[in-house]
């Protein structure tokens, strides 16, 4: 094989050319051994980061320069980028260790052994802001197309269909002055947001006529909603409300006239706007949200993933896209949370306590009402067989 055709890697920049490679990775665990007893448990602790361990070389030209240069990057200290040869650009890496050995009989090329380990501001995979900002933007593409989706398929020309949109105005006026009433209002944005409600109510007969200004309107009280809530778990609350709405409305009759067809058609993109838009910023809240368990992050997706396979039936490629790339850029992100929230396992125990199970696995009894709620026994004193505890 020609030396060029060898695969290049680099390390902060610094190139060498790879021999091998391995990689290790899988769980991190505790095995757990119980006296006079044939039974072992193993505690699942979480996702363990892939460590990444290279032999490369370095050879003419330019062999000592490229030797000291990637010296230099490995004894500097901090993360880097690592290009992998076999893994692409790898983000937050850390040298640990390496040993270059230079062979006399063979002058002008450096061998070396590198191992990297992930690394990130406390030692742990973290779902990190920028990836929260992914998701901002994502929500907000979402958001623009469901703004045009109205500005070019919502048309009010017949008196029947004027009738019609101002009845679904009037229950989107009753949705947001309702299903935003929850505890934990940012109390100076609350009459804020009420002077919105009040002024969509007030100009439900002009906004029929009006597609543009309807968009707008609509767009801004969902908007002042996100920011209505001290806590992302109460605004997901209340964009969850928005999930059925209109889904009880009263069907048009079954008749093929150009006024029903259009009346129809208004119904159609209202309902779905409000649905898909609700779901776009529950998606952009959920993953902000504070999660005791790798269970409870589960539970919140699958909640989304069924509003999104209910709206996505009706929406038009425009809408279903950013729809689609914000839901992928939800689970990437979930799927990053779970590595560092706690997990339910099961265990099995002797005859013992809560007080006990809680010193046993967390050095402390602090965390006694967790096993408690977990196995909704409140028979403190006693607990045997297989028991619900929280890896940590």
């Amino acid at each position: 094989m020609m030396i060029d055709e060898i695969y290049t890697g680099s390390y902060k920049g610094a190139e060498f050319r790879i021999k091998n490679s391995s990689v290790a990775g899988g769980r991190k665990d505790i095995k757990h051994e119980f006296p006079n007893s044939n039974t072992q448990n193993i505690e699942d602790l979480g996702f363990k980061p892939k460590a990444y361990t290279i032999n490369a070389f370095i050879s003419e030209p330019n062999y000592t320069q490229k030797k000291d240069r990637l010296l230099a990057a490995l004894e500097e200290g901090g993360t880097g980028l690592l290009v992998h040869p076999f893994f692409g650009n790898i983000e937050n890496i850390v040298s640990r260790t390496y040993s270059l050995n230079e062979d006399i009989s063979q002058i002008g090329e450096a061998n070396f052994t590198m191992t990297f380990d992930v690394s990130d501001t406390n030692g742990l995979p973290t779902a990190s802001q920028s990836s929260v900002s992914v998701v901002q933007a994502a929500n907000k593409a979402l958001q623009d197309s469901l703004d045009a989706s109205i500005v070019s398929t919502y048309k009010v020309s017949t008196p029947d269909s004027f009738i019609v949109a101002t009845q679904v105005l009037a229950r989107m006026n009753t949705a947001f002055r309702e299903k935003a009433n929850l505890i934990q209002q940012v109390t100076d944005k609350i009459n804020g947001y009420s002077g919105l409600v009040s002024d969509f109510s007030s100009s439900i007969l002009g906004l029929t006529t009006a597609p543009q200004d309807l968009a707008d309107s609509i767009r801004t009280l969902f908007f002042t909603v996100n920011g209505l809530y001290a806590s992302a778990e109460s605004t997901v609350e209340v964009f969850k409300g928005f999930f059925g709405f209109d889904d009880d409305a009263s069907e048009s009759p079954n008749v093929v006239t150009s006024s029903i067809i259009e009346r129809n058609q208004n119904k159609a993109v209202l309902k779905s706007y409000m649905q898909t838009a609700s779901l776009g910023y529950a998606y952009q809240n959920a993953v902000s949200v504070t999660y005791d368990t790798t269970d409870d992050v589960t539970a919140a997706a699958d909640l989304l993933e069924n509003q999104f396979n209910k709206v996505s039936r009706d929406l038009d490629v425009a809408q279903l896209e950013p729809l689609s790339n914000l839901r992928r850029d939800v689970q990437n992100l979930f799927d990053a949370i779970k590595l560092t929230t706690n997990q339910v396992i099961t265990v099995r125990t002797p005859e013992t306590t809560a007080r006990a199970l809680a010193y046993q696995y967390y050095g402390n009894d602090n965390s006694g009402i967790d096993i408690i709620e977990l196995n909704d026994n409140p028979n403190v004193s006693f607990y045997a067989g297989d028991i619900k505890v929280l890896s940590v």
